[in-house]
C-alpha cells in the first residue's frame, strides 16, 4: 500500500507590511515603564491643549456668530467666524481621537501634538493677512510714528503678538518635551509671526524706524513667551533625567528598552564609568512569586558565568535591584535570532545550516561538560551577529533560564512540570521526566536543525498541548519531504536527533558536530557568503533584542 506524501504549502517571505511590523520591535504590546508614563503625559496635556482650543476658537465666540447673521456684518468677518468653527471642529476631532482611539505608539501621538498646534499656528497666520482694513496700530514705543498698516478687524498689534504668546507658553507648559525638541517646535513658532509681521511691514514700505518701532513690542513680548515656554520644557527635561537616573542598577544606567520575555524584560544599559554598551535583563519580583525560583536563577546564573566559549552569550553580573529585582548583566549583541533570518528569508541552505548548527553543538559541548542542560534551545534563543569582523557568528542565550508564559501556540514556554518551548521539546520534557539529560539538548537541536532547513518545526499548527503529545507519540515527517534538495547525510543527521529514545540519539554535542563535519556541504558556506548576505539586508532588518 503506497501511502500518499503530505501536501505542504511552499515556505512564502512575509509582505512589506509583517516585515515592518516585525522591524518596530521585539514584542509590539511591551513598551518600557517611562515610556508609558510619558505616552499617558502627553495624552492629557494634549486633550488639555485641545479643551482649550476648542473653548476659545468655537464656544467664547458664541454670541459673535449669532451677531455674525446681521446682513451689516462685513463679509471679511464671517469669513473670520467660518475659520475659527474650522479651527474649533479640527481640533474637536483630533481630541476624540486622542480620548477615545488614542494611538498606541508614542510618534504618532506626536503627530497629532505637531497637527493641534499647526492647525492653530496656521489660523493666526491666515487671519493676520485675510480679515484686514486700514487702522493705524502703532504705539509710540520711541517717538510718535503713524504708519497704516494691515489690522486684524480692529486689533491692536500688541493683543495680536499677546494671541501668539498665548500659543507659545501654553505649548511649553503643556507638552512635555526634550529641551531641544522644545527649542525647535518654539523658535518656528516665534520665528513664524516675527516673519509675518515683517513681512506685511515691508509690503508697506515702512522706513527703518518705523520697522524698528513696529517690531520692537512684539520681539519683546515674544521673548518672554518663548524663556517660559522653554523653562517648562527644561523641567520636563529634567524630570525626565531624573526617572533615567532612578533607572540604575548599581553601575548600569537602563537606556533603552529593548524586549521582553516570559519571566523579565531586556534593556540596552550602559555602564557609568566605563561608557560601554550592556544588554541587562531585569526579572521583576512579581514575575517571580516563589524565592525558591529566583534562587534558582541566582545560581544558574552563576553557572552561566562560568561558560567561557565564543558561542555562547557572555555574562559579566548580577544583582538585586533596590525594589526586589534580579538582574544579570551580559554582552550587548546587535544581531538576529535565527527565527527572524528564517522568517525573513526562509529555509537556509544546506552549508548555512551546518554552519549555525555546528556552532550551537560547540557551546553546548562546553556546558555540557559542566553539568549544565540549557533545556530551551530554539530559533529565538541563538542570535546570529558579527564578532571583531567575523559574521554569522552564533550565541546561545537564556542558558538554562525556564520563561514561564501562559498560553497555547507553538512560540511559548511553560513552566511547571513541564519546562521548554512545545515547539523544540524534547519527548521526555514533554512527558515531564524528572530526569533529563543533555540528550534532550540533542533533541532539541534536532528540532533547531529541521526548522532551519524547512522554516517549519517539526510539528506546527497545533495546541501546546497537542504538540508536546506530538513529540511523543509521532514521528515527524522527511525534511526531504519537505525539501528535496537536502543532502542526505544532513538529514540523516537531523532525524537521528530527533529520536524518540534517547538511547537511539546522538549521545553528546560533540558528537553530533563531528557528524555534521562529514557532510558534503560542510565548509562550503564562507565569510565572503557571510558577509554578502548581511550586505544584502542590512537595509531591510534591524537589529534584534536579546529577550
Amino acid at each position: 500500500m503506497t501511502v500518499p506524501k503530505p501536501q505542504f504549502e511552499p515556505y512564502s517571505p512575509p509582505d512589506a507590511l509583517t516585515r515592518r511590523l516585525n522591524r518596530s520591535g521585539a514584542v509590539d504590546g511591551v513598551i518600557a515603564r517611562h515610556a508609558r508614563e510619558l505616552h499617558a503625559m502627553l495624552r492629557r496635556r494634549l486633550l488639555i491643549s485641545v479643551a482649550v482650543g476648542v473653548g476659545f476658537f468655537g464656544i467664547l465666540p458664541v454670541g459673535s456668530y449669532i451677531a455674525a447673521l446681521d446682513p451689516s456684518v462685513p463679509t471679511a468677518a464671517r469669513w473670520a467666524l467660518l475659520s475659527q468653527a474650522v479651527v474649533a471642529a479640527i481640533l474637536a476631532t483630533v481630541g476624540m481621537i486622542i480620548w477615545k482611539r488614542p494611538p498606541f505608539r508614542l510618534r504618532h501621538l506626536r503627530a497629532l501634538e505637531l497637527l493641534i498646534y499647526g492647525v492653530i499656528v496656521a489660523y493666526l497666520l491666515i487671519s493676520n493677512g485675510l480679515f484686514v482694513e486700514l487702522y493705524d496700530i502703532m504705539k509710540p514705543p520711541i517717538a510718535p510714528v503713524q504708519h497704516p498698516l494691515l489690522s486684524i478687524g480692529s486689533t491692536r498689534l500688541d493683543a495680536v503678538t499677546l494671541r501668539w504668546m498665548i500659543v507659545v507658553v501654553g505649548y511649553g507648559a503643556l507638552v512635555p518635551n526634550t529641551w531641544r525638541r522644545g527649542t525647535t517646535i518654539v523658535l518656528i513658532i516665534v520665528g513664524i509671526h516675527l516673519a509675518e509681521l515683517v513681512v506685511q511691514a515691508l509690503m508697506h514700505r515702512v522706513t527703518a524706524h518705523e520697522l524698528f518701532s513696529l517690531m520692537l513690542y512684539p520681539v519683546v513680548w515674544m521673548t518672554v513667551g518663548t524663556v517660559v515656554a522653554l523653562f517648562g520644557s527644561y523641567r520636563v527635561s529634567l524630570l525626565e533625567r531624573r526617572v533615567q537616573e532612578a533607572e540604575r542598577l548599581g553601575q548600569y544606567r537602563l537606556k533603552q528598552f529593548l524586549g521582553a520575555g516570559g519571566m523579565g524584560d531586556v534593556y540596552l544599559a550602559e555602564h557609568v564609568l566605563l561608557k560601554q554598551p550592556f544588554a541587562v535583563k531585569l526579572l521583576r519580583p512579581e514575575r517571580i512569586l516563589d524565592e525558591r525560583v529566583l534562587k534558582r536563577f541566582e545560581a544558574e546564573v552563576q553557572a552561566m558565568a562560568r561558560l567561557e566559549h565564543w558561542n555562547t552569550v557572555e555574562i559579566y553580573d548580577y544583582g538585586h535591584a533596590a525594589d526586589g529585582s534580579f538582574y544579570y548583566v551580559m554582552e550587548y549583541l546587535p544581531g538576529l535570532t535565527l527565527q527572524q533570518i528564517v522568517s525573513y528569508d526562509g529555509p537556509l541552505p544546506g552549508s548555512r545550516s551546518i554552519r549555525m548548527l555546528l556552532q550551537v553543538c560547540n557551546a553546548l559541548n562546553e556546558a555540557h561538560s559542566m553539568g549544565l542542560t540549557h533545556r530551551d534551545i530554539k530559533p529565538g534563543n541563538i542570535l546570529v551577529c558579527e564578532r571583531a569582523g567575523i559574521y554569522d557568528v552564533a550565541k546561545l542565550l537564556d542558558f538554562g533560564l525556564v520563561k514561564s508564559v501562559e498560553g497555547g501556540n507553538d512560540g511559548l514556554t511553560i513552566e511547571g512540570t513541564v519546562s521548554g518551548t512545545p515547539a523544540f521539546m524534547s519527548p521526555e520534557q514533554a512527558a515531564g521526566s524528572p530526569t533529563i539529560d543533555v540528550r534532550s539538548d540533542i533533541y532539541s537541536l534536532g528540532a533547531l536543525g529541521y526548522f532551519l532547513l524547512t522554516a517549519r518545526p517539526p510539528f506546527s499548527g497545533r495546541t501546546a498541548t497537542e504538540t508536546m503529545a506530538a513529540h511523543i507519540y509521532e514521528t515527524p515527517v522527511a525534511v526531504s519531504a519537505l525539501r528535496p534538495d537536502v543532502d542526505p547525510r544532513l538529514e540523516a543527521i537531523v532525524m537521528q536527533c530527533l529520536a524518540k529514545k534517547p538511547a537511539d540519539r546522538f549521545q553528546t554535542a560533540e558528537s553530533v558536530a563531528e557528524a555534521l563535519k562529514l557532510c558534503p556541504e560542510s565548509g562550503l558556506w564562507t565569510q565572503a557568503d557571510a558577509i554578502a548576505w548581511w550586505k544584502a539586508h542590512e537595509a531591510d532588518i534591524t537589529p534584534a533584542a536579546i529577550a
